[in-house]
């Protein structure tokens, strides 16, 4: 699409889709905004209003569907309302008429009647089968049922022709997509493997961080990793996400595409995994601990003999590896980065059940750690009181009470009384020689 064209779309979005310029709207509230009234072919009454609307909510569906992945887009930003009117974009090859599609249905009510009158004003006769729809004069009935007829199947002809014309942009878009995706899901855990490695030959061949690299490179790239593209496929592609036309593709919308947000559903299995892996409650997973954890008995496709366990493994420790290189991370995940990753296991794992095991059943986990702070008081004290060691208080014990408040000095006694002991032995021996 050109940049007249998204200046268009960009501009119909910010004054009537979101005035409030929040940045993003519910599709709900896309769809009720919607007014088939305004549309140019309900303006020259070549269609009803009930079409108009179902058509759009139609493709607009099918398209959501394709923009959001595994899950259904639910918030509609300026790019995803841009993205949507590209692919209208392909059936205008005038300006004019493609303002004239993309206002109408968007504009309030006053507007909206002005523009419908201008328009009807400007319209001119369409001609169908090289036949414009004239007015008759009374008593020429038969000749006016005749081209009457003619020209209802010819407008009924071009409406069918438009209409399947969207359709096969919508199904090329999503065959291309769904091709790509069972690539990545039929070779097990060596898919994610080549949906990091993808993403990371991407990174480095994007030297000015711009999100873009050049056509060749990017068709290299996926030939390496054995990626075969039809020529339907290359073509969608090419007028998806090459945006300006000036031979660069957009690697981040291409790769957002198959990596997408978890899903509710997911994100709560990703979160519950990490919590009980998370045995220290430090809020971090050590790589090789998260490696040492799994034990992929249950994996779908250890179960099925499709590859062996010990594979598996690897596999995973590979991943690791590798989304940590691409993250720039060091060896230890955080929750966000937890989450990050099982997007990518996430697009490699088509079935709910299949990613439920994945997340859920192919883990041992290890005994909860508690970290328990030690006292430095000595035993038998308690802070703000003195503990009595010897007797009770006066008078509470029968025993006698030393009253002596002397030190004594025991350094002396002790010395003292092995000296005695000493002179008494030397003395009972000369008695006993004598």
């Amino acid at each position: 699409m050109s940049d007249s064209r998204k200046s268009m779309v960009s501009k119909v979005f910010y004054t009537y889709v979101d005035p409030e310029r929040s940045g993003a709207v519910s599709a709900f509230d896309i769809k009720s905004k919607f007014n088939p009234k305004g549309h140019p072919d309900v303006i020259r009454e070549k269609r009803t209003e009930d079409d108009v609307l179902l058509d759009f909510l139609e493709t607009f569906d099918a398209f959501l569907e394709l923009a959001g992945g595994s899950s259904k887009q639910e918030v509609v930003t300026l790019k995803v309302f841009r993205d949507y009117y590209s692919y209208v974009s392909f059936l205008f090859e005038d300006d004019k008429e493609f303002k004239a599609q993309i206002e109408g249905p968007w504009m309030p009510g006053a507007a909206l009647a002005e523009t419908a009158e201008a328009e009807r004003a400007e319209a001119k006769p369409v001609c169908y089968l090289g036949l414009d729809k004239p007015s008759y004069k009374k008593g020429l009935s038969n000749k006016s049922s005749e081209v009457n007829m003619l020209y209802a199947c010819a407008k009924e002809e071009k409406e069918k022709k438009e209409k399947d014309r969207i359709s096969n942009i919508m199904r090329l878009g999503a065959s291309a997509v769904s091709s790509i995706r069972k690539t990545l899901i039929d070779r097990g855990t060596k898919g994610l493997l080549s949906l990091l490695n993808i993403t990371k030959e991407f990174k480095e061949l994007d030297t000015e961080k711009s999100g873009h690299i050049l056509v060749e490179d990017f068709m290299n790239v996926l030939r390496q990793y054995q990626i075969v593209l039809g020529e339907d496929t290359k073509r969608f592609i090419l007028n998806s996400y090459d945006e300006f036309d000036d031979g660069l593709i957009n690697v981040n919308s291409f790769l957002a595409t198959f990596i997408s947000p978890l899903s509710p559903s997911r994100k709560a299995l990703v979160d519950e995994l990490f919590d009980n892996l998370d045995n220290t409650e430090s809020k971090k997973l050590h790589r090789d601990h998260i490696v040492n954890c799994y034990n992929p008995v249950n994996h779908p496709l250890v179960k099925t003999r499709k590859i062996r366990r010990d594979a598996a493994i690897l596999d995973l420790q590979a991943a690791l590896n590798k989304y940590l290189e691409i993250s720039g991370g060091r060896n230890a995940f955080e929750l966000e980065q937890f989450e990050d990753f099982f997007r990518y296991v996430s697009a490699s794992c088509e079935e709910e059940e299949d990613f439920e095991a994945v997340a859920r059943r192919c883990w041992d986990y290890p005994e909860k750690v508690k970290n328990i702070k030690h006292s430095k008081r000595l035993p038998g004290k308690k802070r703000g009181y003195r503990v009595l060691e010897t007797n009770p208080p006066f008078g509470t014990s029968n025993e006698p009470t030393n009253y002596v408040t002397t030190k004594e000095d025991l350094s002396l006694k002790k010395v003292e009384e092995p000296v005695k002991e000493a002179n008494t032995a030397k003395i009972s021996n000369k008695l006993k020689h004598s």
